[in-house]
């Protein structure tokens, strides 16, 4: 399901598959208008090992998620952005989005649990992506 959203192919063909941003940075989020933005600072976790022991990350890249037609967000995010994981759904009819939202079904929720405990979701009629790769 998440191939078929406009810029998918492009943050896939960018890390070789479409990723779940363990460990990627949200450096922005915003909302104007009934629309938002969430800029996340993504790479690529090899399976090679450094000098020091550490996993060698590579294609780093900005993945903007553009919201359109945000219908609701439920938060309870902390001061750390970094992300466990990162999942897309389509909201279907008995999924029963949380009722101070004016989600329905047939909107997307993107939803984050951060590494602190805290996360959240944003339903929107439609998401977008862009990528920027950050070359070296």
């Amino acid at each position: 399901m998440v191939e078929s959203l406009e810029g998918a192919q492009e943050v896939t063909a960018w890390f070789g598959f479409f990723p779940s941003f363990h460990d990627a940075t949200i450096t922005f989020m915003g909302f104007s208008r009934g629309d938002g933005i969430i800029e996340i600072e993504a790479f690529r976790m090899t399976d090679e090992i450094d000098d020091k022991g550490y996993f060698v990350l590579d294609r780093h890249a900005k993945v903007t998620v553009h919201l359109l037609g945000v219908s609701g967000t439920v938060m309870s995010c902390h001061s750390n952005p970094t992300i466990l994981e990162l999942g897309i759904r389509k909201v279907l009819p008995e999924h029963h989005p949380p009722s101070d939202t004016a989600a329905i079904a047939g909107d997307f929720e993107i939803g984050f649990d951060d590494v602190c405990g805290g996360g959240g979701s944003i339903y929107a009629r439609d998401i977008r992506f862009s990528v920027s790769p950050k070359l070296a």
